[in-house]
C-alpha cells in the first residue's frame, strides 16, 4: 500500500466522516492514521487521484468531537436495539397525536432525526 500525508490544522478530524468524503476518490480499501497536524491516507493506488480533492477533504472533515460522532451515529444508523427504541417511542407518540380531540399528523423518521440532531447540537 502506498500512503500520503495530508496537512491538517486544528483538532484531528472525525475519521467516519473523513472516509466518506474520500471513499469516492479512492479504488479499493484505505487506511487513515492521524498525528498531529497531520492525516496519513494508506491506499493500495493512488492513480488517477486529485491529491488536493483529497487534501481539501481532510481540511473540511469535521473535528472529532463527541456530538460529531452522535450526530453521525444518528445519520448513518443507530444499533439496531436503539433504532427499535426509537421507532417504538415514534410509533407511541403518534398513536398519542392521532388520538387526541384535535388530531394532529404524525411525526416523520426524518423529523425524528433533526429533531435528534438539534438537541444534540444544544446539549
Amino acid at each position: 500500500m502506498d500512503r500520503q500525508t495530508f496537512t491538517r490544522s486544528g483538532n484531528p478530524p472525525h475519521i467516519p466522516s473523513l472516509a466518506d468524503a474520500i471513499r469516492s476518490k479512492l479504488t479499493g480499501s484505505f487506511h487513515i492514521f492521524v498525528r498531529p497536524g497531520f492525516v496519513d491516507i494508506e491506499a493500495g493506488t493512488w492513480e488517477g487521484v486529485t491529491l488536493s480533492a483529497v487534501q481539501a477533504d481532510v481540511t473540511a472533515a469535521p473535528d472529532a468531537t463527541p456530538k460529531v460522532d452522535a450526530k453521525y451515529l444518528v445519520d448513518t444508523g443507530l444499533p439496531t436495539v436503539q433504532q427499535a427504541l426509537v421507532l417504538v417511542l415514534l410509533d407511541e407518540i403518534n398513536l398519542l397525536r392521532a388520538n387526541t380531540i384535535w388530531p394532529m399528523t404524525a411525526r416523520t423518521l426524518a423529523q425524528l432525526r433533526t429533531a435528534l440532531k438539534n438537541k444534540i447540537d444544544a446539549l
